[in-house]
């Protein structure tokens, strides 16, 4: 939980030089689900963010790959993470500051802590996005190709366990 919220206060401070730089998102591949967004605060206010997955919804076929892009604008990580739809997918803004299924799963991408090297990618089972507890890091502006493994007719879930508002869904056909 520390260690989600220091990523996230890093976020601001960065958000906020990106912003007087003009720095903005870089484009993705078509077809990409890309991380977007911006990150504004001030200080005994507010804090607003409208980081997201773009589109919310991909459809994939079974044993196809999907792009997965962070161009959120605020230079942070971003996780894609297969849940359970229900009981994983907070809905209050107590159950996104508190998420019981990130609080278990972010320390499998940081095993050493916040200063050792992390884990990129988390199989729960065989390789490629299939089940839950399946998930990939993704460092500002970073891209990448993933299998779907999961069968026809199966719908995935995904949350960013940094950002757990951020929420959508992987139809496989």
């Amino acid at each position: 939980m520390q260690r989600r919220r220091t990523l996230l206060g890093a976020g601001i401070v960065t958000a906020l030089a990106a912003g007087a730089l003009g720095i903005g998102p870089a484009g993705a591949a078509p077809g990409a689900i890309v991380v977007k967004g911006r990150l504004s605060f001030s200080a005994n206010r507010f804090a607003h963010t409208t980081q997201h997955y773009e589109p919310g919804r991909r459809t994939v076929a079974s044993g196809g790959l999907v792009t997965l892009s962070n161009r959120d604008g605020v230079g942070e990580p971003h996780t894609f993470t297969i849940v359970d739809f229900g009981p994983d997918l907070p809905n209050t803004a107590d159950e996104v500051f508190n998420c019981e299924f990130c609080n278990q799963f972010f320390p499998q991408h940081f095993p050493a802590g916040e200063d050792g090297p992390p884990v990129e990618v988390l199989n729960a089972g065989p390789a490629g996005l299939d089940e839950v507890g399946d998930s990939v890091l993704l460092f500002p502006g970073e891209t990448r190709q993933l299998p779907v493994s999961a069968p026809a007719g199966t719908n995935l879930f995904f949350l960013c366990i940094i950002h757990p508002w951020m929420q959508g869904r992987l139809n496989v056909r």
